[in-house]
């Protein structure tokens, strides 16, 4: 009898230590975000040229540029969520944003982005330097900065150069909250650049 207590004893002390005889536990299923197409119209004007715009694909700088979501508590610390990510780098989600908004106020002969590797009269481009959500009041909210410069293919100048920002309040206090409100900052730094272009050129 002894024995077989011993022996049922070692045969149920493996499950225990690994959860593997006890059922399923809880398990997290991960969510992927995205940033979607800017659908706000803006208004055009009578400027019309026959010059051709490349909008490059945004770089990040660090700690931004990878697909997870990133949050802060306190000022210089950041963190991501385990469980929330974006289905992409958002740089990279932020380029088609950017593009369909400047062919909107309808300035270019052509807008065209990244890798397009042919002639084009100007190049747009931007550097995520911050997309956070900020947990430093009762209600969160989003920053987003975005560095924007216009160059001049032809001379391989720079011709203007500007810093955005967007501060929009979430929701909410959490991830998708926080998604909610990056859309939207995306969306008004989209509309802040292209104006910046049309009047730069």
């Amino acid at each position: 009898m002894k024995i077989r207590i011993h022996v049922k004893f070692l045969i149920l002390l493996p499950c225990v230590i690994l959860g593997g005889c006890l059922g399923p536990g809880k398990i997290n299923t991960p969510s992927h975000f995205t940033l979607t197409t800017h659908q706000k119209p803006l208004p055009s004007n009578n400027k019309h040229l026959s010059a051709s715009l490349l909008v490059a694909t945004p770089s990040a700088s660090p700690g931004y540029e990878t697909s997870s979501m990133v949050y802060t508590m306190i000022p210089y610390k950041l963190m991501t969520y385990a469980d929330n990510t974006w289905v992409a780098p958002p740089a990279e989600m932020f380029l088609p944003i950017l593009s369909s908004t400047i062919r909107q106020i309808n300035v270019f002969k052509s807008v065209i982005s990244s890798p397009y590797a042919g002639f084009s009269n100007y190049t747009l481009n931007t550097t995520i330097e911050t997309m956070q959500q900020e947990f430093y009041q009762p209600v969160s909210q989003i920053r987003m900065v975005v560095l924007a410069s216009l160059v001049d293919n032809a001379s391989q100048k720079v011709i203007a150069t500007q810093r955005f920002i967007a501060v929009v309040a979430a929701p909410g206090n959490d991830a998708y909250a926080g998604v909610l409100a990056t859309n939207a900052a995306a969306g008004q730094l989209s509309d802040k650049i292209a104006l910046f272009v049309r009047r730069s050129v």
